[in-house]
């Protein structure tokens, strides 16, 4: 095993040194301080006996005198000169790993830029051959154009087929409105149906109030009349009989009112009479409603 040298330059303390990595230093001086495994402190290099010959040796100093009566201090590690040395050295092996690893580098680059190339561009790197420059050029833009024309061929297949299930969709969404719609007709429909066929118990008529005289005579008659259809009523026709107490019937007026609005009643009044004393009966005689298309009378 080599003995290890360390170097100090006042500051910091250098990584160990081989003999002859030492010698070689190029700041290495006489008063330079090297310490090894083996001294009891720092030396100047021209102490040392390894490297003697480099240096005129000086005489040798006695070492300070430690009094008994003052305790020894520790003596502090001599101020030296900072030297110089390079940060790092490259040794044989390692400019040999450097150079194959740039050779493999390049290699790989090489191989590596085609690919590259053609997920950047989205187009094949072009390969010219040695001495056929000419005819593949030509070759690399007939491809490249080929190429481009089945990028546009899929482009414009992709469009027809979003355009075709745009129109399909507003296709199926006006077949499914339309259904909607003719289901609501036809429900409308069945609704007029059903109210001109129960019209008669839809528009009803009731007595409210009336005032009869003893010697008989009947007058401020008010009828109420009821239409409980979704349809306004545009007039209808009615009838009331005047009788005497033992509800025999003197005479019968007519009763007429106009514009009931749907799920609604008005009041109408019906004419006085100078006969009888009660009203035995009110009857509808007749409707109108154009909404229904709806005519009856009897």
């Amino acid at each position: 095993m080599f003995m290890k040298y360390y170097v100090h330059d006042g500051q910091k303390q250098s990584e160990a040194y081989t003999l002859e990595e030492l010698r070689a230093l190029s700041t290495l001086k006489s008063d330079t301080y090297i310490w090894h495994e083996g001294l009891n402190g720092w030396k100047p290099a021209n102490e040392l006996v390894e490297l003697a010959d480099l240096f005129t040796k000086p005489p040798t100093l006695p070492p300070p005198f430690a009094s008994k009566e003052t305790p020894k201090e520790q003596n502090p590690l001599p101020s030296v000169r900072k030297v110089n040395k390079p940060l790092f050295l490259l040794t044989t092996k390692m400019k040999v790993l450097i150079g194959v690893s740039i050779v493999l580098l390049l290699i790989a680059i090489k191989f590596a830029y085609p690919y590259l190339y053609e997920a950047a561009t989205g187009e094949h790197y072009p390969i010219v051959e040695s001495g056929n420059t000419e005819s593949s050029s030509s070759d690399q833009e007939k491809e490249r154009q080929e190429e481009n024309d089945k990028k546009r061929e899929r482009q414009k297949e992709i469009e027809e087929a979003e355009a075709r299930g745009k129109d399909d969709e507003q296709r199926r969404i006006a077949e499914a409105q339309n259904a909607q719609q003719q289901a609501r007709n036809n429900q409308v429909q069945q609704h007029k149906e059903w109210s001109k066929n129960n019209m008669g118990a839809l528009v009803r008529l009731e007595i409210v109030s009336y005032e009869a005289r003893r010697l008989g005579g009947i007058y401020n008659i008010r009828v109420r009349v009821y239409n409980d259809s979704d349809f306004p009523v545009d007039a209808i026709r009615g009838r009331v009989a005047y009788a005497k107490n033992n509800g025999e019937v003197l005479s019968f007026a007519p009763i007429f009112a106009n514009n009931i609005p749907p799920k609604s009643w008005i009041y109408t009044d019906a004419p006085s009479s100078d006969r009888g004393t009660v009203l035995t009966s009110l009857e509808l005689r007749g409707i109108k409603c154009s909404a229904l298309n709806y005519e009856w009378g009897r």
